[in-house]
């Protein structure tokens, strides 16, 4: 076979001036997304996700500097698709304060359940320390606007809860009244509570098959005690009316 012909079968990997480098770098992004979801950072690496890409394993250096800086990549877009999911659940949900509350809780669950190993880089960053210093590094505005912005959104949901309305808010990441927010000390309180409370029922949802074998006769009754919980963490708020 001529160099001219193999060159044309080759993997992707480095591109030349007149390749698209988009569809290496997406290539890469998907796989990964894909495979740390269902497995967790640490049981993937570079290797493992430019065979399942299809690609040369030199692409991750080249596109990305590193590994972890391909992890620190995925993971910002994953992080802000998780954020607009949470909003869309919301936005879906039947227009009463306790149903648009139910659904950002449960979207989140529902999340963790899809993508268990996602979940532990979120969860536990220190898991993947130098992803998350790169993430931070490169993306700060993003990342923090982002967290900050989930925040916003379900103190306020929570605080239509206690008031029983329904406000008419579209938040932006650099776009919320934080300082109105935290004045309101009641649903800061309220809403961080729940937040670790859901936060905790995401990771007891995200255990897969271990969390079955370890809890096996807990397991038919998991849907009827996620519902439990969710209704007494939003029942909790009506404490915080005037």
């Amino acid at each position: 076979m001529s160099f001219a012909a193999a060159a044309t079968k080759r993997k992707p990997g480095r591109p030349r001036a007149n390749e698209a480098r988009p569809s290496v770098k997406e290539s890469l992004l998907g796989a990964t997304i894909k495979a740390v979801a269902s497995h967790g950072p640490l049981a993937v690496n570079a290797r493992r996700v430019c065979d399942d890409a299809g690609v040369m394993y030199a692409a991750v250096n080249y596109n990305f500097g590193s590994w972890n800086g391909l992890l620190a990549a995925a993971s910002s877009r994953v992080y802000a698709e998780y954020v607009d999911l949470l909003w869309e659940a919301v936005n879906h949900a039947e227009r009463q304060p306790r149903e648009r509350l139910r659904a950002y809780i449960q979207a989140q669950i529902d999340w963790a359940r899809h993508m268990p190993g996602w979940g532990a880089v979120f969860n536990y960053p220190v898991s993947v320390e130098e992803v998350t210093k790169i993430r931070v590094e490169r993306d700060y505005l993003e990342t923090v606007g982002l967290f900050r912005l989930n925040l916003a959104r379900l103190e306020q949901l929570v605080i239509d809860v206690r008031e029983n309305s329904v406000t008419e808010f579209d938040y932006g990441v650099d776009d919320f009244p934080v300082e109105q927010m935290l004045a309101d000390t009641k649903a800061v309180a309220r809403s961080t509570s729940i937040g670790w409370s859901t936060m905790g029922m995401a990771v007891w949802a995200s255990r897969g098959e271990a969390g079955d074998i370890q809890v096996n006769e807990v397991k038919g009754l998991e849907p009827s005690l996620m519902e439990f919980h969710i209704n007494a963490l939003i029942d909790s708020i009506a404490q915080d009316r005037a």
